[in-house]
């Protein structure tokens, strides 16, 4: 199903000497003796370092103790028509792959790639107001899956303006341009989605494709990507 159990342990005994974040890993100095852990495994590794502070004085470890452990839950591994982009014009409703080059937002990695609802297309005003999504004025129903998004609560039923966004009020609003695209999360509740409501369009020369199929994990997402 995707699912493994992680376990990261001291390779030598001693104390606890530096814990620090390095890039994509979290490094914990034991004895001397740099151990580098994901970056993933950061809340686990300070939630059990710091379980460990309140019953060990001195904090010391011994060769094979558990630094950090955790289950670890894949992503999802997904088929893009690469394509399709060449020939057609993205159009509204696409589950689109694309680049985040050109994204300057602190919390958006350069090198890395996200896949949202294609929800803005190029040259139009994009706002949320009472919970819909406008473009150029007028409510976005097409296609009907916008409509599913805005009244079912699997999605929150609606989409959301979110603190310290571009979309902070139904006054505000994203102007795109000439090859720009908007993308959000279907689940638009603050904080669930860093999506173009933080960073605005996305330029048409970043986009990989649509998704088509989820082929791994076998779980609720697997299948035609909708």
């Amino acid at each position: 199903t995707g699912t493994s159990y992680k376990e990261y342990r001291a390779t030598v005994s001693g104390p606890l000497e530096n814990l620090r974040e390095d890039r994509d890993k979290i490094v914990v100095t034991i004895g001397g003796v740099d151990h580098k852990l994901p970056s993933f495994m950061r809340e686990y590794v300070y939630e059990q370092v710091e379980h460990r502070a309140r019953i060990l004085i001195p904090q010391t470890y011994r060769k094979g103790d558990v630094i950090a452990s955790a289950k670890v839950i894949a992503g999802d591994h997904i088929l893009v028509n690469k394509l399709k982009y060449n020939f057609m014009s993205p159009e509204r409703g696409d589950i689109a792959v694309f680049d985040t080059r050109h994204i300057d937002h602190p919390q958006v990695r350069a090198d890395t790639f996200y896949i949202k609802r294609m929800v803005g297309l190029p040259g139009e005003k994009i706002q949320i107001q009472n919970r819909r999504l406008v473009a150029d004025g007028t409510i976005v129903a097409d296609p009907p899956m916008f409509g599913t998004i805005d009244t079912d609560p699997i999605y929150n039923g609606g989409h959301d303006v979110a603190p310290g966004s571009l979309l902070q009020s139904a006054d505000d609003f994203i102007q795109l341009g000439d090859d720009e695209y908007l993308m959000m999360g279907d689940n638009t509740k603050p904080n669930m989605s860093l999506d173009g409501r933080f960073f605005g369009g996305v330029p048409r020369a970043d986009f990989q494709g649509p998704a088509i199929f989820v082929y791994w994990p076998f779980r609720e997402h697997w299948g035609v990507v909708r």
